[in-house]
């Protein structure tokens, strides 16, 4: 019995400790990307941000922009930041897409989507006990029930010396204006799975205010900025979801939020990944722009 029980601890105390170990190397690694971090304004968003703005071209700018990414999960990463080095000014990703019921899914696992997956995997380690709370609060699962692939992420990330959830800029100089593909990204980011269009998301709006907030007590200064899309990408947005952006927005500007909109410059072709992405290209148009209009 005594040798039975002897085999169960070498058995289950590897399993028990891998974790704490991971944890314990994913904060280290974090503190020394946080002390590496250039300068003192830091871009958070999704592929938007992380494909539109090269944070090579000024010292001052550290993109840690991440595709998918949701402001509940730009939160939580904008705290851990926080707690080991406060910015100067944070540049935060808002554009009419990040304001659908979409996101919501994504988040939260909502109508059967599986995007929360890879999203949960990626930030598990960012979140606070709050954060994990609320996931498993508002989640038809649990954060828990995705145990391995966590570990199998991070465990990958660490290998390679980087955070999971610490995102950067993505370089591309490729250009693919598809049709079909830039209706396919129109139908998910604006339309359920009825055909109708998504309502506000009141996840999103929640978590931005957050931001927010959180910028204003740490005396950060808190710019929001729209992206450029292609004119055809753009003109198939519907109006109900512009219309939410616009209330946002004024909202924002009533607070003295600083909104940089670049959606309406006129581009070529050539400066777009696809319908909604800027490419190298663009991406440098827009920077030079945005170290123009902060005088960096």
């Amino acid at each position: 019995m005594k040798k039975f029980i002897i085999k169960i601890v070498f058995f289950i105390l590897p399993i028990l400790i891998f974790p704490v170990l991971l944890k314990q190397v994913d904060s280290y690694i974090f503190k020394k990307t946080t002390t590496n971090l250039k300068g003192n304004i830091l871009v958070l968003g999704d592929s938007h941000t992380q494909t539109g703005i090269n944070d090579n071209l000024n010292i001052a700018l550290d993109n840690l922009s991440q595709s998918s990414e949701t402001y509940f999960f730009s939160y939580y990463k904008l705290k851990k930041i926080i707690s080991q080095r406060k910015p100067a000014m944070i540049i935060l990703g808002l554009s009419p897409h990040n304001l659908t019921f979409f996101q919501d899914e994504k988040t939260y696992g909502f109508n059967e989507s599986t995007r929360f997956k890879a999203l949960w995997e990626r930030y598990y380690f960012s979140l606070n006990y709050e954060g994990i709370k609320t996931l498993n609060k508002n989640s038809s699962t649990n954060v828990y029930s995705i145990t391995t692939n966590i570990l199998n992420t991070n465990f990958k990330e660490i290998l390679r010396g980087k955070n999971a959830y610490i995102g950067g800029f993505r370089k591309s100089e490729e250009t693919n204006l598809d049709s079909i593909l830039l209706n396919n990204k129109i139908k998910i980011h604006f339309y359920n799975n009825k055909n109708k269009v998504y309502k506000e998301s009141q996840v999103q709006i929640e978590y931005l205010n957050k931001i927010y907030d959180l910028c204003k007590e740490n005396d950060i200064i808190f710019n929001v900025i729209n992206l450029p899309t292609h004119k055809l990408y753009k003109s198939k947005i519907p109006n109900e979801v512009l219309n939410t952006y616009d209330k946002i927005i004024k909202n924002l500007k009533n607070k003295g939020v600083t909104t940089l909109d670049y959606s309406l410059m006129d581009l070529p072709n050539n400066y777009f990944g696809d319908g909604d992405h800027l490419n190298y290209f663009g991406a440098n148009k827009i920077t030079q722009k945005l170290i123009e209009d902060l005088d960096l």
